[in-house]
Parts: C-alpha cells; structure tokens; sequence
C-alpha cells in the first residue's frame, strides 16, 4: 500500500512517499504554502498522481517535543468532539482541522467565517460523525477558538484607540 506522510507547516509543508508495498519512504520536495490554493492544488496533484493508498499528517510537535499552537488547536478540537460524546484519532483529526483552516483562509470573508465551521462540520461528516453532532462540534469549536477572542480584541483596540496609542 503506497503511502504519503505530510509534516505540515504554514510556510512549508514535508513530504514523504512510500514505494507500492509502503516499506520504504522516499523524501519529496516540500510543498510551499500548503495551506495556500497553489499548495493544496499541489498537494491534491501529488496524491492523485502517486496513487497513494494512505495519506498520513503527523502531529506537529516543537523540536523539543512540545505543542505547538497547531498541536494545541488540534486538541481543542478532539476535546470539543469528545463534549459531545464522540472521538476520533488525533491524527484524523489534525487533518479534518488543518484542511478546515487551509479551506477557510481561502474564502474571501474575514477570518473564513462560515467556511471554516462548514469545512470542520463536513470533515467531520465523512469522518463518520453525525451531522448535527459534527455541524454542533465546529461551531462550538470556532466561539471557542476564535469568536470568543473578537470581542476582547475589539474593546482592547478602542481602548488604546481612545488613548491615542494606535
């Protein structure tokens, strides 16, 4: 079974392919802004073209072995899931997460709204979750993450705005 292994990052994203009996893996060339349209059409031609049976994304990790804010997004996500009873990998869910973002950030809305809570939900989906369990799950998780935030970031910014500091 052929397989790729992505190593994701925002600037650059690693890629490892498997021969056809998934022994043994060959470096590829990293592909740019994965998370860009030109990436993910890259990344999409890649995987079509090998014939990859699999596609893994690793956990993304600091060299010290620690989370990152990736790594960390990944989790609240799997913990959000688990709110409503449901679990899957960490892994599967990295990937439902980072292809949500990736599809958000290339919506023309601020902050993807709308896209990225439809994205996670449809991953989500195909991943076996229920509809309502998973449409539940990525708008908890986005007022969570990233709503949340708005209004603070808002009233921190005419409060120095008031002070003339920005």
């Amino acid at each position: 079974m052929r397989v790729i292994a992505l190593d994701y990052g925002s600037a650059r994203t690693g890629v490892a392919i498997s021969d056809p009996t998934g022994t043994i893996a060959t470096p590829h060339p990293a592909i740019l802004r994965a998370g860009s349209r030109k990436g993910r059409r890259e990344l999409l031609r890649l995987i079509a073209s090998s014939a990859a049976e699999r596609v893994l994304v690793g956990l993304p990790l600091s060299l010290r072995g620690h989370d990152t804010d990736q790594t960390r997004e990944a989790r609240a996500f799997a913990a959000t899931l688990a709110a409503f009873g449901q679990s899957l990998s960490l892994t599967t869910l990295a990937i439902i997460y980072l292809t949500g973002t990736a599809i958000g950030s290339a919506v023309p809305t601020p902050g993807g709204v709308g896209a990225v809570e439809g994205a996670l939900s449809l991953g989500l989906t195909t991943a076996g979750v229920a509809t309502a369990t998973a449409t539940s799950t990525a708008v908890l998780f986005r007022v969570l993450t990233f709503w949340v935030r708005v209004p603070i970031g808002w009233f921190a910014l005419r409060h120095l705005q008031k002070r003339n500091l920005v």
